[in-house]
């Protein structure tokens, strides 16, 4: 299995990206384009992580509240404890039945962030969630929110998102703000599992993206846009000059808007 991680430590700088890249996977990470407005804890406090197995791929964005320390634990936890089986050629789970095994592991990694916190001497610190499995043999699409982090389902027309943020239930919820089981956390997020169909790219982004007076105005249309300049160039340095782009217009929007937020990015590209 191959994997990546960027960390809010490791990029604490204002206007710098951080990307990763690998084969049909790429990873972007910024603390922003301009200084936060709102008061925090850590300069950049996003994690984004990927792993690619022999027949799928795992992707997290995770938006860190007061400390990088929850987002960071939260997807350490998915990509060691729960990616070597779900991207490999024994899922735990028939399609139909992903929903259990995604909860499961979210309640884990709500976990896993006050274990990180007692183990450090650490205030626990909150996070959104966002996470995408693929299995393009099955044409699986299975993803779990938790917060206002960003999933985008994405075709050659259009980006459309399908994440918690989509449904306009209200006040985003968070992980480590309590302990959970999987029944208490189902109602306060999203989960679905969707075929791929004719599938150009899955793209996750936390929401330095599209933050009201922070990000971009239409992040579905920017995203949509990002991708079809992307197609634009070989085959094997799409993903990531979309999660690039992705991550430079946000950073963009920050500098104009002279606010800015820490912005993560993850893109699988489908497409041929």
């Amino acid at each position: 299995m191959r994997h990546g991680a960027l960390l809010g430590a490791e990029c604490p700088r204002l206007g710098e990206v951080a990307s990763i890249a690998e084969g049909s996977v790429a990873i972007s990470l910024s603390r922003g384009g301009a200084p936060k407005p709102y008061d925090h804890t850590d300069p950049n406090e996003d994690t984004v992580a990927f792993a690619a197995g022999d027949c799928g791929v795992l992707l997290g964005v995770a938006d860190g509240h007061w400390g990088e320390s929850g987002s960071a634990a939260a997807l350490a936890y998915l990509i060691e404890h729960c990616a070597p089986a779900w991207t490999g050629p024994e899922p735990p789970a028939r399609d139909e039945d992903w929903l259990p095994v995604l909860w499961e592991a979210v309640a884990a990694a709500n976990h896993a962030i006050f274990e990180r916190a007692g183990k450090h001497n650490l205030a626990v610190a909150r996070t959104t969630l966002a996470l995408a499995l693929v299995r393009p043999d099955q044409e699986l699409f299975a993803h779990v929110s938790v917060g206002d982090s960003h999933i985008f389902h994405c075709d050659a027309q259009a980006a459309r998102e399908c994440s918690w943020r989509a449904l306009g239930r209200g006040d985003a919820a968070y992980l480590g703000r309590e302990v959970e089981s999987a029944a208490s956390l189902a109602p306060k997020g999203h989960a679905e599992v969707a075929p791929l169909r004719a599938s150009r790219a899955i793209v996750l982004a936390t929401d330095g993206l599209s933050e009201p007076g922070i990000g971009v105005d239409a992040p579905s249309a920017t995203v949509a846009e990002c991708l079809e300049r992307a197609n634009a160039e070989r085959a094997p340095l799409r993903p990531l000059v979309a999660c690039r782009e992705l991550v430079d217009a946000a950073l963009l929007a920050h500098r104009q808007h002279r606010a800015g937020d820490n912005v993560a990015a993850a893109v699988l590209w489908l497409e041929g």
